[in-house]
């Protein structure tokens, strides 16, 4: 069963140096935690616009808490009703 993340389990996430890894945080429609091999973490809004999957990159963590990466992928998505596009307006988020 998939649980919302914590900052113990942002902490405790190993990267695999030969691929990468997204997880979901189950409290917040969208976000995810990208873990890239060989780099750092990020957080990462996934959306649909115009029937097309679309991702936005938020900021690297931990400069962007969880906090505020799940009010920023709030702030990101509450334009698509209105026919937005977070990715394609590039929106940027400064932690």
């Amino acid at each position: 069963m998939a649980r919302p993340l914590n900052q113990k389990i942002i902490e405790n996430l190993k990267r695999d140096p030969a691929r990468g890894l997204e997880i979901p945080d189950e409290a917040s429609v969208g976000l995810y935690l990208i873990l890239e091999p060989g780099r750092a973490k990020s957080w990462s809004v996934r959306h649909k616009a115009d029937g097309k999957p679309r991702k936005l990159t938020l900021a690297r963590c931990p400069r962007m808490e969880l906090a505020d990466a799940r009010q920023a992928a709030a702030e990101a998505l509450c334009i698509l009703p209105a026919g937005g596009d977070p990715a394609g307006d590039r929106i940027v988020h400064e932690a």
